[in-house]
């Protein structure tokens, strides 16, 4: 695998003390902070990993970056929901939290890492046409609305 350099956004709600622990017992070029620009992280990035909220995942394939989830194993059971979907289709890899430690989410960043963007773009477009749902949405309501 190619040198990494990574950023672990954490979100403003975990202790100081468990970033701190973080920090400690990450690789010497991962930065953890507790809040972020993540639009412009991942417009930088090469491959995003993240727990596969709806913002991040259509941030992420947006900005036609590779995605690895791994979704919250708790209460958050949406997020391995898109996780499942999506990787059927081809657009991401998902690990679920019991297995990080055999070596799973290594691969997945692999894969990311290897993903050639332009046909990673291609099979988004296919399977997500659009991702101006406002527009599209604002131009259905027209039709239905009276006109002034």
């Amino acid at each position: 695998m190619p040198a990494l350099h990574a950023v672990m956004v954490t979100g403003p709600y975990m202790p100081a003390e468990h970033q701190a622990r973080l920090q400690e017992r990450a690789i010497a070029t991962c930065r953890v902070l507790p809040q972020a620009d993540t639009l412009r992280l991942m417009a930088a990035a090469d491959a995003v990993v993240s727990m596969g909220g709806y913002n991040s995942v259509c941030e992420a394939l947006a900005l036609g970056r590779p995605l690895v989830i791994v979704p919250r194993a708790t209460h958050k059971v949406e997020q391995r929901i898109r996780a499942e979907a999506l990787a059927a289709h081809g657009l991401a890899r998902w690990v679920h939290p019991r297995d990080l430690t055999d070596g799973k989410l290594a691969r997945a960043l692999e894969w990311a890492l290897r993903s050639d963007p332009e046909v990673l773009a291609a099979r988004v477009r296919a399977v997500i046409p659009s991702f101006d749902g406002a527009a599209r949405l604002t131009e259905y309501l027209a039709r239905w609305l009276p006109a002034d």
